[in-house]
């Protein structure tokens, strides 16, 4: 174990307890410093500042896709913003749960833009647009 081979001298692994931070927050303070704060709250604000960009423009969507599009968007930002009240007592920062939830709001986003797409060429849709969108490439 890491903490055992690299142990300062004079002390044994029952009088020193190698323990670490329980928060996102000073675990990346103590590991990666500012940059890593500063990259941290990148991710989280940004995801949260483009999906209120994406909350104002739902009512440029046609009437059937508002109120699902809008729930879509107050699920994800509820999800970052359980992550970061989260993180505050867990020290999962190396887990890929940011990095996924990120590429969902990603999704989220490109499923906005193409429902807005949708909503500009045809000024009357007659199915629901999420189920016209094409995810194939």
């Amino acid at each position: 174990m890491y903490s055992n081979e690299y142990r300062p001298p004079g002390y044994d692994s029952d009088t020193m307890k190698w323990l670490t931070a329980h928060s996102i927050y000073f675990l990346i303070l103590g590991e990666l410093g500012l940059p890593g704060m500063v990259f941290l709250f990148a991710i989280i604000f940004g995801n949260l500042i483009a999906n209120g960009r994406r909350m104002r423009e739902v009512d440029r969507l046609p009437e059937e896709a508002r109120e699902t599009q809008r729930r879509l968007l107050v699920c994800l930002n509820s999800s970052m913003i359980a992550f970061a009240v989260g993180g505050a007592f867990l020290s999962a920062i190396y887990y890929p749960h940011i990095y996924v939830i990120s590429g969902v709001m990603t999704v989220g986003g490109f499923l906005h833009r193409e429902l807005l797409e949708l909503a500009a060429s045809s000024k009357s849709v007659r199915s629901s647009p999420i189920q016209r969108v094409n995810f194939r490439a």
